[in-house]
């Protein structure tokens, strides 16, 4: 599909918005209510992905915008609840400390004037981070929830449009066949539209990624890969086979290369239906 792209990071962030794209028009298929809705959802979307590429580098770059907005948040709001956390320890000790200082015999006095002149220099930060916590620990339970209004915002995305929230699972990825297959199909039980997200790390240490879909309604069963094309499996245990046999002939799960994927995150979605139905 995307494999002759020329821009490889390009081709790399269109598989994300691929499989969107995908599961997003599983979901309207579905939603329709007719017999065969969500193969000939499918089948167009195949029809109309050459002349769209313009619409799925635009769906990424929202992608892309929204999940940086998210994982900064987070990122901040965890620095913050740390800061509070410290502080709710830091303060009675130093409460502590200057009540011996005053109050204590000499030798606890000389004890605690030891431990209070060698962590002195962290008086100035404790006194900004007190600042901090008047200032903007009443506003924590607000950023939160806006922050998992984004991460809400962002699934949805993730998913296609389809508003209830996925059930998320992650695992390591078994190197072996058997254990592979296993996980696949413990984690593949249920009807709805997957997004499987596989990822490694290179040789700087940096989390490399790469999105599959995965379909199961009805008597579809079937596998997407944005770098190779779709497949249609005949029944639940031969997608499994299919997606096991992909992740390792592509992407190195078995073994013990360097190229090899080793974690998996799944992403389940229930496919709407009609209200009437």
């Amino acid at each position: 599909m995307l494999k002759s792209h020329p821009d490889p990071e390009t081709r790399k962030g269109l598989c994300n918005a691929m499989v969107q794209g995908w599961i997003g028009m599983a979901a309207m298929g579905s939603l329709s209510g007719e017999a065969g809705g969500v193969a000939t959802s499918l089948e167009a979307f195949h029809e109309h992905l050459k002349p769209s590429l313009g619409q799925l580098e635009e769906n990424q770059a929202a992608l892309a915008q929204m999940d940086a907005q998210v994982w900064d948040d987070a990122h901040e709001l965890n620095e913050d609840m740390n800061t509070k956390a410290q502080l709710d320890y830091a303060v009675p000790v130093m409460i502590q400390y200057v009540k011996t200082l005053s109050q204590g015999t000499p030798e606890e006095r000389a004890e605690v004037s030891a431990k209070f002149k060698d962590g002195s220099f962290k008086l100035k930060h404790l006194v900004e981070s007190l600042q901090w916590q008047r200032s903007e620990v009443p506003h924590l339970p607000a950023r939160m929830a806006a922050w998992e209004g984004d991460l809400a915002t962002l699934r949805k995305m993730e998913g296609g449009g389809i508003s209830t929230a996925p059930v998320i699972t992650k695992d390591a990825i078994p190197s072996d066949r058997a254990g592979l297959e296993a996980l696949l199909t413990q984690t593949l039980s249920q009807e709805g539209a997957y997004r499987v997200t596989i990822t490694r790390r290179d040789d700087q240490g940096n989390i490399e990624g790469h999105a599959i879909g995965v379909l199961k309604s009805g008597d579809e069963r079937r596998l997407m890969d944005p770098n190779s094309a779709e497949w249609k499996a005949t029944d639940s245990t031969q997608l499994v086979s299919l997606l096991a046999q992909h992740l390792e002939e592509l992407y190195h799960t078995s073994g013990t290369t360097d190229k090899r994927y080793t974690d998996m995150t799944v992403a389940r979605y229930d496919l709407p239906v009609p209200e009437h139905s």
